[in-house]
């Protein structure tokens, strides 16, 4: 059988690579980006088991690339989580709306986001 895949975009390098070293210590695979202009693309090739957004991208938003996401009945079943450094409620509100399936404020622990894959899509094998 093979891994899970999870795909994770952020326009930050240092947290794309703390993500990476959480997921793929934890025995899944990971499908970096760091820009949002081709992540809707890849998750519809790849079809990741759980993909985690960034909210702010400089060339989409996260919650832009969730909402289209939840319009494509393929990925009804995917979790997606935001993660991201806006904490306000209103911000929450808006990424619940869109379709996240959890809102993740940064800085966020690596042993807090690896329950929360588990808790979704379960182990990587």
């Amino acid at each position: 059988m093979s891994r899970k895949k999870i795909l994770m975009m952020d326009d930050s390098q240092d947290v794309l690579d703390l993500l990476e070293l959480v997921v793929t210590n934890a025995g899944y695979e990971a499908i970096l980006m760091n820009e949002g202009t081709h992540v809707y693309e890849t998750a519809i090739r790849e079809k990741p088991d759980l993909i985690i957004l960034d909210i702010l991208m400089k060339e989409i938003s996260g919650i832009t690339i969730c909402e289209k996401i939840r319009e494509n009945p393929d990925f009804n079943e995917t979790p997606v989580f935001l993660l991201t450094a806006r904490s306000h409620l209103s911000d929450k509100l808006k990424g619940i709306s869109a379709g996240a399936t959890e809102y993740i404020v940064k800085p966020a622990s690596g042993k807090r986001l690896l329950e929360l894959i588990k808790t979704y899509i379960g182990e990587a094998e």
